[in-house]
């Protein structure tokens, strides 16, 4: 059975509640899946997975600090896929 590891940085929990849907399309597909914030803690070696999902919010047009360092910190992941989901929004 196919693996993915869907990784979030969820401030307020909109972010979350998208990772929480995207599962549930996995989970229709019969794609295990683990979550993991990126709010503390320590990402689980990527190797056992087959796919790689990173969601989180944009601000002011840039991801958050911790995302890009995040992202700038992979390492090579030639041939795994892998796909982002990202949230903006604006003041009511």
């Amino acid at each position: 059975m196919k693996k993915c590891l869907l990784i979030y940085f969820s401030q307020q929990g909109s972010t979350k509640k998208v990772a929480q849907s995207i599962a549930r399309g996995l989970k229709e597909k019969k794609i295990a899946f683990e979550f993991h914030s990126l709010i503390g803690g320590t990402v689980p070696s990527l190797d056992s997975f087959d796919m790689i999902g990173l969601g989180f919010p944009v601000y002011y047009s840039n991801p958050p600090f911790s995302v890009a360092g995040f992202v700038r910190d992979l390492p090579d992941m030639a041939g795994k896929p892998f796909f982002t989901f990202t949230l903006h929004g604006s003041y009511r």
